[in-house]
């Protein structure tokens, strides 16, 4: 994690009403992402069929008084030296479980439970960022880090930079949010 995400999550949950309780680390996430059935069957099925499975970085985004935790899932193919991962599902954690699906608003429902659809507050702020707001910046930052590993592989080092400073943005937005 870099730095400044460090003193954006340490100042949002000391900000918080759950002030030392217990948070996971990106360990213990991705244990839980390893220890679901499913998931774990699709990815030993992916990797027998002559896929890569590739995990994404692990976002971590405040909602409500809690974190869910979201990685994106790339498949590539193992044979040949150039093989250009493609974003195959998107994994959401929150609290011990965990959901994976082929999107990222599909992903977020099924690990809270499938709540039923309501408008979206007004964000004030200090407030956590309203549910579709929270999607967009996600999707956002998902398609900018897509990008991004897309121009490196390729050796687009200068147009890699560009969308890395629309990744820090974006950021920088997440942290307006907190306040």
């Amino acid at each position: 994690m870099w730095p400044r995400t460090l003193e954006i999550m340490e100042r949002w949950w000391q900000s918080g009403s759950r002030k030392g309780e217990f948070v996971r680390g990106p360990e213990q996430v991705e244990a839980i992402i390893d220890q679901d059935e499913e998931i774990s069957r699709q990815f030993s099925l992916w990797s027998g069929e002559g896929s890569r499975v590739l995990r994404g970085n692990l976002l971590v985004l405040p909602v409500k008084d809690d974190i869910i935790y979201i990685e994106p899932i790339y498949l590539s193919a193992r044979a040949g030296d150039v093989s250009i991962p493609q974003l195959k599902q998107i994994v959401a954690v929150y609290g011990d479980e965990a959901a994976m699906e082929e999107d990222l608003e599909t992903a977020v429902r099924a690990v809270l439970g499938e709540v039923p659809e309501e408008k979206p507050p007004e964000n004030v702020p200090g407030d956590n960022v309203a549910r579709a707001e929270l999607f967009q910046l996600v999707e956002d930052y998902l398609d900018f880090s897509e990008q991004y590993n897309q121009l490196i592989s390729e050796g687009k080092y200068a147009e890699a930079g560009g969308v890395k400073e629309n990744m820090v943005d974006l950021e920088e937005k997440m942290e307006d949010y907190l306040g």
